[in-house]
């Protein structure tokens, strides 16, 4: 991973968004988020009990930054500063010039355009900045049509879907997605 490089952070920009370095100060936020019943089911993200948690997951965070791992955003308003969610690329493989991409926001600012925003921003900076040619989002369960319909409309495909037996022991259906350079 010696060509990619995230010093400075690189803090990217929408009409309506900033997306910064996410820090400790975002962990009541993240620990919101990560304790909402129905972002761990569609995550399947052991559902957090306290804010040290949170607190743990941001350090965690900084150092795969700093080990070129992973990349993970804060999408903040402009209007107001505030925390509304997350995008990350990780699984970083620079010999594929690939990554996977994760998103999340909290429920009051769902369903307003921001997240297929803060994509669009994230892919440019994947394909022009770090030279990936592919960018996936794998185990996106279908039954989270919300996901489903964003990552379509963001222009990746639906490359497989399968049968899992999930940790309650129901089989529940998911759906690898797939954006390659040449079709963005």
């Amino acid at each position: 991973m010696d060509h990619i490089s995230f010093t400075p952070f690189p803090v990217l920009e929408t009409e309506r968004l900033l997306l910064r370095r996410v820090e400790r100060s975002d962990a009541k936020y993240i620990f919101r988020l990560r304790s909402d019943e129905k972002y761990c089911k569609f995550t399947g993200i052991k559902k957090y009990k306290d804010i040290n948690e949170a607190i743990k997951y941001i350090d965690r965070i900084h150092k795969d930054i700093e080990n070129k791992e992973c990349i993970l955003w804060s999408i903040c308003s402009k209007d107001t500063n505030e925390f509304i969610g997350g995008i990350s690329l990780w699984d970083i493989k620079d010999k594929e010039k690939q990554s996977e991409i994760g998103y999340d926001l909290l429920p009051e600012f769902r369903g307003e355009g921001y997240i297929q925003e803060a994509i669009k921003v994230v892919i440019c900076y994947a394909f022009n900045e770090l030279n990936f040619r592919k960018i996936v989002a794998e185990e996106v369960r279908t039954e989270n049509i919300k996901s489903m319909k964003v990552l379509e409309e963001s222009g990746f495909e639906v490359i497989k879907k399968y049968e899992v037996v999930n940790e309650d022991g129901n089989k529940e259906e998911r759906a690898d997605h797939s954006l390659l350079r040449t079709k963005f």
